[in-house]
């Protein structure tokens, strides 16, 4: 079997809050040989090797930004491996500032666009992957697609 056969598609449509939000994918697709199983919402790697790890975060656009958030807000998406965050798979949503000359000054989340991040990670059976979304401000979230794809390259 070669290891471009060993991939696991998971997908999911969230609406995400304030604090970590972890993803349970909804859809899940594999070839033959499963890169990674889903059971009760749990991504486990079926045996010990390299994983690529990719994600795509899409956020539905709202037709306007409705709130200003503080100046040290942010909201991130990331992978992490055994509940341990995958450093290189952290992406930062971007804040927009506004400052209407002598009026006010507002900050707030850049609606719509995609993020995605590609990493890989050793693996050993029974190890866990999980996507996550977190933010420190309270905003009326949009719906989210997310399509998360789990390769075994060796």
């Amino acid at each position: 079997m070669d290891a471009e056969s060993r991939y696991t598609v998971l997908t999911a449509q969230p609406t995400f809050m304030h604090g970590t939000n972890t993803v349970r994918f909804t859809d899940i697709n594999s070839g033959a040989q499963p890169a990674a199983t889903v059971t009760e919402g749990v991504i486990t790697l079926p045996e010990g090797g390299t994983y690529r790890v990719s994600y795509l975060a899409a956020p539905e656009v709202a037709s306007t930004a409705t709130i200003s958030i503080g100046s040290t807000a942010s909201a991130t998406y990331a992978v992490r491996h055994n509940n341990n965050e995958v450093a290189g798979s952290v992406v930062q949503r971007p804040i927009f500032d506004v400052n209407v000359a002598l009026v006010l000054t507002l900050r707030t989340v850049i609606q719509g666009g995609s993020y995605s991040s590609t990493n890989y990670i050793a693996g050993a059976p029974g190890d866990t992957i999980q996507f996550v979304y977190e933010s420190d401000f309270t905003a009326p979230e949009r719906k989210t697609n997310v399509t998360l794809i789990i390769e075994k390259v060796d």
